[in-house]
């Protein structure tokens, strides 16, 4: 496996992602990308990632009831990875739930390096 951690990225543009996961795993870190978001939350238990980011497309609308439903998914028993979304948070969520702004419709690589500064930077 990996030195640093897992990473499960969901991206509407999955290519993107995948050219970026030799770059990750060359500097430690096992990567996992989807574009489907019922996929995401299937497989985070089976994974059991470090850090997920999710960049949601800018249609995708999220009520407070469905929020709370996604976060329950990643956030099972006692296991949370730092999770960092592109969404406005309610009051009420889990303390590694992070919102934040990818400046970009479509992940690059720079803002996922950014992630993961801030991810050690917490460790």
């Amino acid at each position: 496996m990996s030195n640093l951690g897992k990473i499960f990225i969901y991206e509407k543009k999955t290519q993107d992602i995948d050219r970026y996961k030799e770059l990750f795993e060359t500097s430690g870190f096992f990567t996992f990308s989807t574009d489907n978001l019922y996929w995401l939350t299937q497989y985070t238990k089976e994974i059991n990632p470090d850090i997920v980011i999710i960049n949601l497309p800018s249609f995708i609308k999220l009520n407070n009831d469905t929020f709370t439903e996604l976060e329950e998914l990643l956030c099972y028993a006692k296991s949370c990875p730092e999770v960092y979304i592109n969404y406005k948070l309610p009051q009420e969520h889990k303390s590694q739930i992070h919102q934040w702004n990818f400046e970009s419709e479509n992940l690059n690589y720079e803002q996922i390096f950014k992630i993961l500064k801030h991810y050690n930077k917490l460790n």
